[in-house]
C-alpha cells in the first residue's frame, strides 16, 4: 500500500489502487481503516486514527479525492539568523587530577587540555589523539599523564606523556576497539587498559 504520494494512492500496485475516487466504500485505504478489508491498519502496537479523522479521509475520497494541482506556490522556510555567543565546545569524557592537586586534565575527542587548577588556566594542549579519549590518568608521581582513546570498531590506542613539557613518551597499540579505562602501576614500569573490544592487557613501560 504505497501512500507516498496523491499519484501513488490512485496508481495502486499488485493489489489495485489505494483509494477509488467518489466512492469511500470501495476505496481500499478507508476500508482497511475501518477494518472491513484485511490487512486491518494500522497494527495493533500504532496509533490508530479516531473516528473524526476516519470521517473527514472518507468525505474527501467521496468527493473525489482531490490532490495538489501542480500550481502551488513553493513552500519558503524561514530560518531565523541565530548568532553564536562563544566558540562551539566539544563534550569532555574524563577527567584526572595530579597526585599534588596542582593539576587537572580535561579528555576529549582527539585531545587533552591540562590546566592549572587554582585558576582553571590552560597550561598544555596534548592533540593529535586519534578518536575520543576515555580516560586519563597521572602516575602516582604526577610526572606522566596517561590516556586512553580510539575510534569505536577500528582500533584503540594508549598513550603516555611527560606532563612538565607535553612530549609523547610512548604510544601503545593493540586494542581492536575503544580503550575506555588506564592504569599505571605505582612504579610507573606497567599500564592496564581496558577496552570495549573486552579485552583488559597489561603493557610494559620499559619495552
Amino acid at each position: 500500500m504505497d501512500l507516498s504520494s496523491h499519484k501513488a494512492m490512485l496508481q495502486g500496485g499488485k493489489n489495485g489502487a489505494v483509494i477509488t475516487p467518489k466512492h469511500a466504500n470501495l476505496s481500499r485505504l478507508v476500508r482497511v481503516l475501518n477494518g472491513d478489508a484485511k490487512p486491518a491498519m494500522p497494527p495493533e502496537d500504532n496509533a490508530a486514527p479516531n473516528d473524526s479523522e476516519k470521517e473527514l479521509l472518507a468525505r474527501w475520497v467521496s468527493q473525489g479525492a482531490i490532490g495538489p494541482d501542480g500550481n502551488e506556490p513553493p513552500i519558503t522556510l524561514v530560518t531565523p539568523k541565530i548568532e553564536l555567543k562563544g566558540e562551539p565546545t566539544v563534550p569532555i569524557n574524563t577527567v584526572a587530577v595530579s597526585p599534588d592537586n596542582k593539576l587537572i586534565a580535561a579528555g576529549s575527542y582527539g585531545e587533552v587540555v591540562v590546566y592549572d587548577r587554582s585558576e582553571l588556566k590552560p597550561l598544555l594542549s596534548l592533540g593529535g589523539i586519534p578518536g575520543a579519549v576515555n580516560s586519563v590518568v597521572f602516575s602516582t608521581d604526577g610526572q606522566w599523564l596517561v590516556t586512553g582513546a580510539g575510534e569505536t570498531g577500528v582500533s584503540g590506542n594508549v598513550r603516555v606523556y611527560n606532563v612538565a613539557d607535553g612530549v609523547l613518551l610512548k604510544e601503545i597499540t593493540g586494542h581492536r576497539d575503544a580503550v575506555y579505562s588506564v592504569a599505571i602501576s605505582a612504579d610507573k614500569k606497567q599500564i592496564a587498559s581496558g577496552g570495549y573490544d573486552k579485552q583488559i592487557i597489561l603493557w610494559s613501560t620499559e619495552e
